[in-house]
């Protein structure tokens, strides 16, 4: 199971910012329906397509803070 504040965040992102999922799912070189799968948590993300996602939503800043948080 994927890290629930992550895909909450992903989620988040792609709401406030109205990316089209079918374009990130391109950019992660991924299908549109495992896209789909692997922001609901039904299907693992590989570590390639989680770093394109946080580059492409501007996340860095965000994911410091939950490793931070994490660490503690």
């Amino acid at each position: 199971m994927e890290n629930t504040k992550f895909l909450e965040m992903v989620r988040g992102a792609i709401a406030i910012k109205q990316v089209q999922k079918k374009s990130l799912a391109r950019k992660c070189r991924v299908t549109r329906p495992q896209f789909s799968e692997m922001i609901h948590g039904d299907r693992p993300m590989p570590k390639e397509v989680k770093y394109r996602l946080v580059a492409e939503l501007g996340l860095e800043s965000c994911m410091a803070k939950i490793a931070d948080k994490e660490a503690i």
